[in-house]
């Protein structure tokens, strides 16, 4: 039998390593999400022909993700296991800029009680309001980086036609779940790289794309490639993940569902430890431009907690 726990507003399954989080959509349906603010500010790059209450939609999808994510991070506090207790802030929470801008990162991730975080979000505001695009300065997210508070980003991803339909008959079953599982972790975490990501019919892998930002943009003239990736990675966030939802089901009694599988995260610096550009095999994101990285090769989500490499 499934153990399931009960976190603070959603249902959690553990699957090993792996994380499905669940709630009924009638129990979300009152959040408070400013949803028609963020969705006429959230940049649109490659999917410009979005309907509003498409562009809707996608946006209540993420926030819920990110909903989803505190209360997992609450649980895992809660649960006393671990060397620290970690609080999670999100930029809606702390922004200054009346949803005007696009939000540069979903969330921060640092430990309670951190002596740095006001000003921290002081100067997070504060390069905001001299950038028009809503774009953080390097110099902001190493300050940050610096004072172990990370910039985080949560992908939310509808789990693909082909892994769904190839999974089994019967989604309520555990073992369809488990074959979700085993075929989402076949699959690759992603971010946009920093100086281009729109031209995909011209950049197709690292080599195209390191050549493009050696030829375009005049800070990289005759610089190296090791040269044009340490700047990517400054400029990168922190943490990455990514949320893949189904929202289909309907229980058996009737009520439908919203489920989320976190399959584990990545540090935005190992996106470079051996950089792979790619395009997306998808009629509306062909020319979006992305480096990935091999979700097989994630940490759980509970190393998050006690992992050396941010907290060491």
């Amino acid at each position: 039998m499934t153990d399931i726990i009960k976190t603070e507003r959603f249902n959690l399954i553990h699957s090993g390593d792996d994380l499905i989080i669940f709630a009924y959509k009638d129990e979300l349906q009152d959040a408070e999400l400013n949803l028609n603010k963020i969705a006429a500010h959230t940049e649109n790059t490659w999917e410009r022909n979005r309907s509003q209450a498409e562009t809707n939609k996608n946006t209540l999808q993420g926030k819920i993700v990110e909903e989803l994510f505190i209360d997992l991070i609450h649980y895992e506090n809660s649960k006393g296991t671990h060397s620290r207790v970690l609080s999670y802030i999100t930029y809606d929470a702390i922004r200054q800029d009346s949803f005007h801008k696009h939000a540069p990162f979903d969330g921060l991730l640092f430990e309670q009680g951190n002596p740095q975080i006001d000003i921290a979000i002081a100067r997070i505001n504060q390069s905001i309001a001299a950038n028009q695009y809503g774009y953080l300065d390097d110099a902001t997210l190493d300050f940050c980086r610096k004072n172990k508070i990370y910039t985080f980003e949560i992908k939310s991803s509808k789990i693909p036609d082909r892994v769904y339909a190839s999974s089994g008959h019967d989604p309520h079953k555990k073992s369809f779940q488990m074959n979700v599982i085993s075929r989402l972790r076949q699959l690759d975490l992603f971010k946009y790289p920093k100086f281009n990501r729109k031209n995909g019919d011209i950049i197709h892998d690292a080599e195209s794309y390191l050549n493009w930002v050696r030829e375009n943009i005049s800070s990289m003239r005759a610089k190296s490639d090791d040269e044009i990736i340490a700047s990517e990675i400054n400029s990168s966030l922190d943490i990455y993940t990514r949320v893949f939802i189904d929202d289909k089901l309907v229980s058996k009694t009737g009520r439908e569902l919203f489920i989320g599988y976190l399959l584990g995260y990545v540090l935005g610096y190992e996106f470079y430890n051996n950089l792979n550009i790619m395009n997306f095999n998808s009629n509306k994101s062909q020319k979006a431009i992305y480096t990935t990285f091999p979700i097989s090769q994630s940490q759980r989500f509970g190393d998050l907690f006690d992992d050396p490499r941010l907290w060491g």
